[in-house]
């Protein structure tokens, strides 16, 4: 895919076309996709949960 410098140029370059009254929405609509994949890549992974958080508990396992 497409690293946070190059997402950069694109969204720089998304500015400056020249558009048609009609395709106004569709170019928005794509501004804020690459504005949003460049602010996750910024974040960086998500953070996962510790082991003590997800380790099961321990004791009687339930009868059925």
């Amino acid at each position: 895919m497409f690293n946070v410098t190059e997402l950069t140029v694109l969204r720089q370059g998304l500015e400056t076309v020249h558009i048609k009254g009609s395709e106004a929405r569709l170019m928005v609509s794509l501004q804020d996709k690459v504005e949003k994949h460049i602010i996750k890549l910024q974040q960086g992974p998500p953070q996962q949960a510790s082991k003590e958080e997800t380790k099961p508990t321990r004791g009687r396992k339930s009868s059925k």
